[in-house]
């Protein structure tokens, strides 16, 4: 589980890395800054699903599977709605994808 999270930040930091070294505009700007926002609320919530008491039993684990596979969906949703800026559009696609 923690290296899905580790996973999806270092795709994120990537992107908005590689965004910020190919020019300093304020769409480009705009775009890393919601990128690190969306970012740091997927980790927010990550960890705020697994930091209870490890599931007891198979029905509970599902359970954490279940409200994990709703934060994630949910964060592609908000990268997905993300205005790209044309240089990096191809990574912030395979990104969501």
């Amino acid at each position: 589980m923690n290296r899905a999270l580790c996973a999806v930040g270092v795709l994120l930091l990537a992107a908005a890395h590689a965004l910020a070294a190919c020019g300093s505009n304020e769409e480009d700007n705009d775009y890393v800054e919601q990128v690190n926002g969306i970012q740091e609320q997927l980790v927010d919530d990550v960890t705020e699903t697994v930091s209870g008491a490890p599931p007891a039993n198979p029905k509970a684990a599902a359970e954490v599977a279940g409200e994990l596979e709703g934060v994630f969906a949910s964060t592609a949703d908000e990268l997905d709605a993300l205005e790209r800026p044309q240089d990096v559009a191809d990574l912030h696609d395979e990104l969501v994808a």
